[in-house]
């Protein structure tokens, strides 16, 4: 390839001689035999004349030179190879292509400039459409109601029982269960038991301190504290052996029927004091039979039998009792109805 390029150079780059431009009249001037000359045919004859030519028998005109006084003859033409140019030329175009070709090499391992990107739009965030909502059947719609309300329930239900099992712990007080803003829980016959278990308790306690010679006066105010609901609620007593004065509504006269009237400020003359035993002698052991037990949520009514052993062996007393209960604020169930009876003696 390189000599290829180097021959056409060089003959590109070769002188060609040049002849001198003289030529007869024949080969400048003459068209063809038998016809009018090129300036005849251009000009017209008439032309032709006053400018002095002669078509035919005029002398030849030499072009680029003034015309010789003697014919001329044609040189001889020129020959058809160039002579070799010289060495140097040849070397110095042969760098020159090679600078070329260094520099189209170097156009080619150049990289193409990249157009500019084009600015892209911003996109547009489309929110989705929401999906129709779809009707709730019917064992969802009953999850919706009965889940929170069994939630709700069992909530309930563990406060109460918490409060029942540790009253001083509740964040309502002792009286949680029944009182400080909530419904008082309902009575239960264990709850009875329990009540009617102190109350004999108390009774044979009142007796022993009695006999003991302490303070059963401060014995019998404990108890009646503990058991009845004055200064909490109503109570409506009517003890066994009263006769004058038969109810009882207030703490005063409740105490004075269990230690006598003798004993305290206010007292009736009637009360030789039940809870001394029988002439003094002093109680050992209280029974109660209840016979049934009506429940009515925060309160209970209990009937029966109960009996009163005195001390020494002598046979027990048998009362009738109908005792209310009513559960107080502080969450304690305390009798608010006693009545007591002999049973009917007949005549």
């Amino acid at each position: 390839m390189l000599v290829q390029l180097l021959a056409l150079g060089v003959a590109l780059r070769a002188p060609v001689a040049r002849p001198n431009a003289v030529a007869g009249r024949s080969a400048c001037v003459k068209m063809s035999t038998g016809t009018n000359s090129y300036l005849e045919s251009t000009i017209g004859p008439s032309e032709a004349a006053s400018s002095g030519g002669d078509t035919r028998d005029a002398e030849p005109m030499v072009y680029g030179s003034v015309a010789p006084t003697t014919p001329v003859e044609s040189p001889a033409p020129a020959p058809a190879t160039p002579p070799p140019a010289p060495k140097e030329d040849i070397v110095s175009y042969a760098e020159y292509l090679r600078s070329k070709q260094m520099e189209l090499a170097k156009t080619a391992a150049a990289p193409a400039p990249q157009p500019a990107p084009m600015p892209q739009p911003t996109p547009v965030a489309v929110a989705p459409s929401p999906a129709p909502e779809q009707e709730p059947g019917l064992a969802t719609r009953a999850v919706r109601v009965i889940g929170p309300l069994a939630l709700v329930a069992g909530s309930v239900a563990g406060t109460f029982a918490f409060t029942e099992l540790f009253p001083s712990l509740s964040p309502l007080g002792a009286g949680a269960g029944a009182g400080a803003g909530a419904a008082p829980a309902a009575i239960t016959l264990d709850e009875i038991v329990a009540a009617q278990r102190e109350w004999g308790d108390a009774i044979v306690r009142i007796s022993k301190t009695w006999l003991d010679g302490g303070d059963y006066l401060e014995a019998a105010t404990k108890a009646a504290d503990q058991l009845y609901g004055y200064g909490r609620t109503d109570v409506l007593f009517k003890p066994t052996k009263a006769a004058e004065d038969p109810f009882r509504p207030t703490g005063e006269g409740a105490l004075s029927y269990f230690v006598g009237g003798d004993k305290i400020t206010g007292g009736f003359a009637e009360d030789k004091g039940f809870a001394l035993g029988p002439g003094g002698i002093g109680w050992k052991k209280v029974i109660f039979d209840n016979n049934k037990v009506d429940f009515n949520g925060p309160s209970a009514t209990a009937m029966g039998e109960y009996y009163f052993y005195p001390v020494g062996g002598d046979p027990p007393s048998k009362v009738e009792y109908t005792f209310g209960y009513k559960r107080n604020d502080d969450g304690k169930i305390r009798v608010y109805l006693h009545h007591s009876s002999l049973p009917y003696a007949p005549h």
